[in-house]
């Protein structure tokens, strides 16, 4: 996927929770015609070396698998990630280690905050 590339969500939702979304072509131009639509679900399809996102406002990236952990940066909505690390299970939420490339900083966010990009 280019870095140029944007991806839109949409709100509606089926119910189990699956959401919809779209992936623009041509580096994100807003003229351009979009990909079929592809569904996916927050913290579904993560695996080690995957490109994902931050789906929510103000996620913490924890230097340790806890809500307790040591915050090392705040993640705004959209921030991309790569996962470095398998998930761990920690006061009953999964985890997973990511490094934020902007930064070099590498910790832990749950899994729920987190979506794949589409291939």
């Amino acid at each position: 996927m280019s870095d140029g590339a944007v991806f839109v969500t949409c709100t509606q939702r089926d119910d189990s929770g699956v959401s919809q979304g779209v992936l623009l072509a041509n580096g994100g131009d807003a003229g351009a015609k979009p990909a079929a639509a592809a569904t996916y679900s927050p913290g579904q399809g993560l695996a080690v070396g995957t490109e994902v996102f931050i789906n929510q406002a103000d996620v913490s990236l924890r230097a340790a698998p806890s809500s307790e952990g040591v915050v090392l940066e705040q993640l705004a909505k959209g921030t991309k990630l790569t996962i470095t690390g398998p998930p761990e299970d920690a006061g009953g939420q999964t985890w997973w280690q990511v490094q934020d490339p902007a930064t070099g900083n590498t910790g832990y966010v749950p899994a729920d905050v987190l979506t794949a990009y589409l291939k």
